[in-house]
């Protein structure tokens, strides 16, 4: 072990007065100054010696050890500082966050008219692959809707969509489900084309539809209820006929803004039944497009399925009924 007293000296002379950007601790100084008189001085190598401003009278040999030391100081002082800072706000060094990763958006829903098909459960028709579907961009509000197993689209028109179950033995048809249309021209009378139609003005409220229905020559309307379909508000109505085909041959409830005719069936068809076939139908305002479900109120054989010789039976679709209304349910629509 060798000491060099002059230069432990000078160095500890230097602690002392120190006071930098960031003054040493003082137990990091003690500390210091108890190692100096032990520690090992390096002997010059041969070569050029860089002289350091801050210790002006220290020769060239004790600078390289002191150079050693300071920077091992300020090390060891930084590291210190780091802890005292953490132990004052009262817990360790603070670890750094993940960057978390950008949830994936979700994927666009398939279009109704692209959804998929597969054989039907009880037919040789072709249903709805289960899942949810978009409306698409002909209807308001980005509607979308879930269909359940043994569910098919019979396609009447633009505008207009249908979810009519499956039912054997008719192979892909049974005249029995959900008619959705939007609504466009209005008929005063929808068995008589010449009696014209409702100006918009007097139909542009799921309200003045309703009340225009119950003006309707040969039906019977009941007063609206209100109602809402995914938060929007509306109304429902049940309108029934005594009517037969042969007295209403071209009913035209009215017609989509795309040209589609919405037709009477089932409250108007040839079915011999006491107080006919009604329907209710629930009328919500979507974005200022008018939009009307129909659904059977009775769960028993439909008229289309009796003109098939399928027997009448008051509980043929009892269970269907159920899926109906999951489907209703289901239905989504963009906050107003």
């Amino acid at each position: 072990m060798t000491r060099n007293d002059d230069f432990i000296a000078t160095l500890e002379d230097y602690l002392n007065v120190f006071d930098g950007a960031t003054p040493l601790p003082e137990r990091v100084s003690d500390a210091v100054h108890a190692a100096l008189p032990r520690t090992r001085q390096v002997q010059a190598r041969p070569g050029p010696l860089r002289t350091f401003p801050m210790l002006p009278n220290v020769t060239a040999r004790s600078g390289l050890a002191a150079a050693a030391l300071v920077v091992a100081v300020v090390g060891l002082g930084a590291v210190v500082l780091s802890n005292n800072r953490n132990e004052a706000v009262g817990g360790p060094a603070p670890i750094a966050s993940p960057t978390p990763t950008p949830a994936a958006s979700a994927s666009p829903l398939v279009l109704l008219h692209n959804a998929p098909l597969e054989t039907c459960p009880e037919t040789t028709g072709e249903c709805f692959v289960p899942g949810r579907y978009a409306f698409g961009a002909g209807w308001p509000g980005e509607m979308s809707i879930a269909v359940p197993e043994g569910w098919f689209d019979y396609g009447p028109g633009g505008g207009s969509v249908s979810f009519l179950v499956d039912r054997s033995p008719l192979g892909n048809s049974s005249g029995w489900g959900i008619l959705m249309s939007k609504v466009g021209t209005v008929s005063r009378d929808p068995c008589d084309p010449g009696a014209g139609s409702y100006s918009a003005p007097l139909v542009d409220t799921p309200g003045q539809l309703a009340a225009a229905m119950a003006d309707w020559p040969g039906f019977e309307v009941t007063s609206p209820e209100t109602i809402t379909i995914a938060g929007r508000a509306g109304v429902q109505v049940e309108i029934s006929s005594t009517l037969k085909t042969a007295d209403c041959p071209t009913s035209v409830l009215w017609t989509t803004p795309n040209g589609t005719s919405m037709d009477a069936y089932p409250m108007i068809s040839n079915l011999d039944l006491e107080g006919g076939y009604p329907s209710k139908y629930d009328i919500v305002d979507v974005d200022g497009t008018l939009i009307a479900i129909m659904t059977p109120t009775l769960t028993q054989t439909s008229p289309f399925e009796e003109q098939q010789g399928i027997a009448r039976d008051p509980e043929r679709h009892a269970a269907d009924a159920v899926e109906m209304q999951a489907i209703l349910d289901s239905i989504e629509m963009s906050s107003p």
